[in-house]
């Protein structure tokens, strides 16, 4: 799965420690305008600001150009700042999803017809194909709810997605100990 990333994106899941397992399971891409506003950080030692510039060094996030007069245009049209346009012009270009915790950026995309992820979307994911534990994903999504970052009502349902998965996983764990 490629996807192409904005500032808020990089930011929330390297704060929850889970920017790295992402990449492991998404081709991650960003923009030029996004890496900017994210290594703003590296002077004050924010830990998005690093962890990004590790990852980019592996290869593992990959930066590339956005049409400038597509950017340009979603951004006078819609009001929105050069991140999420380039990473929306990206995303509508390439025909790939966007990932953006943005509010007004993922209206914009809905609105264009992207398929848009949150940072919320990924614990369970992560957690469903074995790449982190349980513990890990419910420790992003509590620290997502203690640093208020989403709604109540969509804090819920990444939870109710992780206990759910949770739940297969138990019962397909009792199946085949009844197998054996």
């Amino acid at each position: 799965m490629k996807v192409v990333i904005d500032s808020t994106g990089v930011i929330l899941l390297a704060k929850g420690d889970i920017l790295r397992e992402v990449c492991s399971i998404a081709d991650i891409e960003t923009t030029e305008e996004v890496k900017s506003e994210v290594m703003v950080g590296l002077d004050k030692g924010r830990k998005d600001a690093l962890y990004m510039q590790e990852l980019m060094k592996e290869g593992k996030i990959k930066v590339t150009r956005a049409n400038e007069g597509l950017t340009g245009k979603f951004r006078k049209d819609f009001n929105i700042g050069s991140g999420e346009a380039s990473t929306i012009a990206v995303s509508t270009s390439r025909k790939i999803p966007m990932l953006t915790d943005d509010n007004k950026a993922r209206k914009v995309g809905k609105i264009l017809g992207i398929e848009v992820l949150s940072s919320l979307d990924f614990p369970p994911i992560l957690y469903e194909k074995g790449v982190i534990t349980y513990d890990k994903a419910k420790a992003y999504l509590e620290v997502s709810k203690k640093e208020n970052w989403f709604s109540e009502s969509v804090l819920t349902e990444a939870f109710n997605a992780l206990e759910r998965i949770r739940g297969e996983k138990d019962e397909n764990s009792a199946d085949n100990s009844q197998v054996a």
